[in-house]
């Protein structure tokens, strides 16, 4: 089924990049100033940390298996889905901003962090779910307005706590994920006939979830997608040092908050126009290639955070983002897209992000253990020892690929 309604088709682009923008816009609020947030309720860094963690284990657990049930399921398809996710992280805003007490703050911004990496792999999925209907939404271009999103949301946030306090936090993600909503209420889902049924409408069993009968496990059907998944949580594992650890990384080479500020700045600047033209690039050079190139460029800036002895060095590392974040970042969510059945669309994005969350956990415990125990350097060095098995990881996946070819 193709859609040809023109205001139709340009309702659905403005609602999805809305979507987009919203989500990150969300993110700013919640990632942005968990720690800040959860320390002015007395919580210690270590809590912090281990909070994130065990939150983020459960959201890394619960990506994929809502991702096959939406493949899987003619009821909570990916708009309900992110309806209910959406709907339960307004009544936790609502009761953050009621219980201020510290245990139930920590409990309650934990399931922030659950809800809204739940989202990901269904607003990742939707552009192309639409595309398989006629309506053109270029991905990169997207992507890189929810980036810019995320930056002015930043700055917005910092005005508003410094203004009034860190109780906006809770106001701002509230208000921004009731628009959230709203956007996927409008948002139209079109229904793929089943592909177990000639007809929808003759369904002998109306209750029945299942759109296939293939019911082979998603590690055995795809297994050079497997292999690329682990490579994705090694690479999100190295910027996750890169990110995390930026402050160690500034003043290791001189700098101070200020040259945070600026490193963070430029690294989001340098982000955009790669992620903006991604598309483009896509078309020239296959997707598994650009996440071998974006593994490489992890490797150059771990050497470059390596020898950074002053502030313009460490910098020049973060700008380097444009060769290896801003490529990987829609890179993985082509992949997942390109390598799969459309069965198994939101699967594959789930098994994606899923990766990303878990390779969050592991940066921060484990990357926070070296750096206290061994120092800058040794942080480092563990840190590119891992990019390049990225490099042969990704490698060993484009290999397994051609030969099941």
């Amino acid at each position: 089924m193709k859609i040809t309604d023109k205001k139709l088709i340009r309702r659905v682009q403005i609602l999805d990049i809305a979507m987009m923008c919203l989500l990150y816009i969300i993110q700013a609020c919640i990632f942005g100033y968990v720690m800040s947030y959860l320390t002015d309720k007395g919580l210690t860094t270590g809590q912090i940390g281990f909070l994130s963690a065990g939150f983020g284990a459960l959201a890394a657990f619960l990506q994929p298996v809502l991702g096959r049930i939406s493949d899987r399921s003619r009821y909570f398809d990916w708009k309900k889905q992110l309806f209910i996710i959406s709907i339960s992280i307004e009544v936790i805003a609502v009761l953050i901003l009621i219980f201020r007490a510290k245990i139930p703050s920590a409990i309650l911004f934990g399931l922030f962090l659950v809800g809204v990496n739940c989202m990901n792999p269904f607003v990742f999925a939707s552009p192309f779910y639409y595309e398989r209907f006629g309506i053109s939404i270029n991905f990169g271009r997207v992507r890189a307005l929810g980036s810019a999103s995320y930056a002015l949301m930043s700055f917005v946030m910092g005005q508003l706590i410094s203004r009034f306090g860190l109780h906006t936090v809770p106001i701002a993600i509230l208000i921004s994920t009731i628009l959230f909503t709203a956007t996927v209420w409008f948002l139209p889902r079109f229904e793929d006939k089943p592909l177990n049924y000639q007809d929808y409408k003759q369904d002998p069993n109306p209750k029945e979830a299942l759109h296939n009968g293939d019911r082979t496990p998603f590690y055995k059907k795809y297994p050079s997608f497997i292999r690329m998944v682990a490579a994705v949580f090694l690479i999100m594992y190295v910027f996750n040092v890169t990110s995390g650890f930026l402050f160690q990384i500034v003043t290791h080479a001189g700098g101070d908050n200020a040259s945070l500020g600026l490193a963070g700045a430029v690294g989001a600047i340098c982000e955009v126009p790669m992620i903006f033209f991604f598309t483009t690039l896509a078309k020239k050079f296959s997707v598994s290639r650009m996440i071998l190139i974006g593994a490489v460029g992890f490797v150059i800036r771990m050497v470059v955070y390596l020898f950074a002895s002053n502030v313009p060095m460490a910098i020049f590392g973060t700008a380097l983002s444009a060769i290896s974040y801003a490529i990987i970042a829609p890179a993985v969510v082509y992949y997942a897209d390109n390598e799969t059945n459309k069965e198994d669309a939101v699967t594959a994005q789930s098994y994606m992000t899923m990766a990303q969350v878990a390779s969050g956990i592991a940066a921060n415990l484990i990357t926070g253990f070296i750096y206290d125990s061994f120092g800058y350097t040794a942080m480092i060095l563990s840190a590119l020892a891992v990019s390049v098995l990225a490099v042969f990881m990704t490698l060993t996946a484009m290999k397994k690929k051609q030969a099941r070819a």
